[in-house]
């Protein structure tokens, strides 16, 4: 982090979707643990998101520092489980050193379909890189991606 302490950002959730347990009982989430060089802290985890719907899995959580805002910033992908059809979202946390969120905001971006994972970037004047990359039948390598300032995309 920018304050040369460190970050374990995590996400948990249930693989149920069963929704007889609490209509506001937490289903899942995304949570951080700050830990500082050469201590040793006992400490709860920050909680930077949850949600109380069932069926969401968090499949990949990419972070960085915000060089142009203020704090840390984290892209998740996540899915619905409980649908037929792929349903992939992505989500970005802007929250500070201390664990307190700033934003967090759905982000509504196309994809290629066949690129499974992307990656943030912050960049050093503002806006973000997203990329990805795969390999398709032919084994050639497909990379993919936008630049965007959370408003506007551009591939």
């Amino acid at each position: 982090m920018v304050d040369r302490r460190y970050v374990i950002v995590y996400a948990n959730f249930t693989d149920s979707n069963n929704t007889s347990s609490g209509p506001f009982i937490p289903k899942g989430g995304i949570y951080a643990i700050f830990l500082e060089y050469d201590k040793v802290d006992i400490q709860e985890p920050a909680v930077l998101y949850q949600t109380t719907l069932s069926g969401i899995k968090f499949d990949v959580i990419d972070y960085d520092i915000d060089y142009a805002g203020v704090g840390q910033t984290c892209i998740v992908t996540g899915n619905f489980t409980n649908r037929m059809a792929t349903d992939i979202f992505y989500l970005k946390i802007d929250f500070l050193s201390s664990g307190n969120i700033h934003n967090v905001e759905p982000l509504n971006i196309q994809t290629n379909s066949t690129i499974k994972q992307y990656n943030v970037q912050s960049l050093t004047y503002g806006g973000y890189l997203f990329s990805g990359q795969e390999k398709n039948e032919d084994d050639l390598a497909i990379m993919y991606g936008y630049l965007t300032n959370g408003h506007e995309f551009f591939p």
